[in-house]
């Protein structure tokens, strides 16, 4: 679904949504980068007990790497 945010096209992943799914939830995919983690909660399988569990080892903004020094041990 992350990919599916972030993306130009109109053309749903496997189990990603796209343009019509967010539509029909009041929601305007950003067809471009995260502003902020919360924004997460917009995708359809994301809970906020989800995301509470896993924020701590996601960044908005970085590299793209996981740096183990700054990741929780549950992310190795």
């Amino acid at each position: 679904q992350l990919i599916d945010w972030r993306d130009e096209d109109s053309l749903p992943r496997e189990f990603g949504s796209e343009l019509q799914q967010y539509e029909a939830r009041g929601i305007k995919p950003r067809n471009g980068d995260l502003f902020a983690l919360e924004e997460m909660l917009y995708f359809p399988d994301m809970t906020r007990g989800i995301l509470d569990a896993i924020k701590d080892d996601l960044a908005v903004a970085g590299d793209g790497v996981l740096h183990i020094s700054s990741a929780s041990r549950a992310a190795w």
